[in-house]
């Protein structure tokens, strides 16, 4: 009776080591695989740590409709240019009129000038500033118009002597003011009649020829101190005074007459003579003597 509860327990036993062993082989297959896999973990991590590290370059890519805004040729444009204002370049033709002629063009009016000029002007320089390229422009036209000056027998101008040679005609002008008629009075007065000539800045008479605006300030000035009086006293009945009023009569009428006095003394020539040598030098007068 004893001996058959320990063969049962011997049973069991086996079994109990046959399950431990099964138990012991499963779980050493399971560490080993798990090692394996730490293996592989490790190697790949290693290989990854040693292989070189590939870096992409970053493109940009511009949006279609800026294409389409400016183009491809605008923007080179905007790349190429200099912000700086320079000289305008100067195609093939004009080069090879300034090597035959000795001419090439103004870079700001685009006139012939002498190339040699230009040249000295800018020194050694390729590219001019807008404001070099202003200044060279009114430099080669002074001197155009001082050359024109000498050809046609210009005089000299004495400004420091020329209100005393205002003075000499003043007896003239004062009958031009009263009622006199004149070359320029019955200009204006054909001009009131017809509803002409309304704006100062549309006549014609108010540059006073070779003397310039310098010599035009300085005749207005006299006029004005002389004759603003009795302008005003005549204002009352003469109709062409009155018309335009008094400063529009001075600039008008009187500048113009006491110019054409003078130019009649400085050239030895009659009325019309000067009128003409008037209009024909305002354009030098201009130039030369700028209002000061």
């Amino acid at each position: 009776m004893n001996l058959l509860p320990r063969r049962q327990s011997a049973g069991c036993s086996g079994s109990h080591k046959n399950d431990d062993l099964s138990q012991r082989s499963s779980s050493s297959q399971q560490s080993k695989s798990i090692w394996s896999r730490k293996l592989i973990g490790k190697k790949a991590r290693k290989k990854a740590k040693e292989a070189p590290l590939k870096i992409e370059r970053a493109t940009f890519i511009v949006p279609i409709d800026i294409d389409d805004t400016i183009g491809f040729e605008s923007t080179r444009t905007l790349l190429d240019t200099d912000s700086s204002d320079t000289e305008s370049v100067k195609d093939g033709p004009v080069q090879e009129e300034s090597l035959e002629t000795g001419l090439t063009k103004c870079p700001w009016c685009q006139e012939l000038v002498s190339e040699i000029a230009l040249k000295e002007y800018s020194k050694g320089k390729k590219l001019l500033t807008v404001q070099m390229q202003k200044r060279f422009c009114e430099k080669h036209k002074k001197e155009t118009a001082m050359d024109t000056w000498r050809e046609r027998g210009y005089p000299h101008i004495d400004w420091e002597r020329l209100e005393r040679r205002f003075g000499d005609h003043r007896a003239y002008l004062s009958r031009v003011i009263d009622g006199k008629r004149s070359h320029f009075r019955d200009i204006l007065e054909e001009k009131i009649e017809t509803g002409q000539g309304r704006s100062l800045k549309k006549e014609g008479n108010l540059n006073p020829g070779y003397y310039g605006p310098r010599g035009g300030k300085l005749m207005q000035e006299y006029l004005v101190k002389e004759f603003s009086e009795l302008l005003m006293e005549k204002a009352v009945s003469d109709h062409v005074i009155a018309g335009r009023g008094s400063a529009a009569f001075i600039q008008s009428v009187l500048v113009a007459e006491l110019a054409v006095q003078l130019i009649m003394e400085d050239m030895d020539v009659s009325a019309a003579e000067a009128r003409g040598i008037m209009e024909e030098s305002k354009a030098v007068g201009e130039m030369i003597h700028e209002e000061v």
